[in-house]
């Protein structure tokens, strides 16, 4: 089973730690975190380019979706992996999408796709 974990740029170890959990339990997991950071995206855009097939393709392949709330910085591609998982959900019925942590930061937390969680 693929896992995807959605985060701000900034809570890079977070997921890390997530994933390095995941794995030790048997499920394989989607891995954006050897990105580097590419801000101003206009300035970097073939990598930009790179970074947003990959992510999108590995959120679509996922069979579990979920974003970790709360944004720090000024990165915000998760929320459009977000939405990318729900889209995929309502037309394929995968991923699942979860939303972690406090919900207020996003109205697609509340998308009836998304199941809102406190924590992991």
């Amino acid at each position: 089973m693929k896992i995807y974990v959605a985060s701000s740029f900034d809570r890079k170890e977070e997921v890390l730690e997530i994933y390095s959990s995941l794995r030790e339990m048997g499920f394989e997991t989607v891995d954006w975190t050897r990105h580097k950071r590419i801000i101003p995206f206009n300035e970097n855009t073939a990598t930009a380019s790179l970074y947003a097939a990959e992510d999108s393709t590995g959120v679509i392949r996922s069979d579990i979706f979920a974003r970790l709330c709360g944004s720090t910085g000024n990165t915000h591609g998760h929320k459009t992996e977000h939405g990318i998982a729900i889209a995929s959900y309502i037309f394929t019925g995968k991923p699942v999408v979860y939303a972690i942590g406090d919900p207020s930061d996003s109205m697609f937390n509340f998308h009836p796709a998304t199941t809102r969680i406190p924590t992991v």
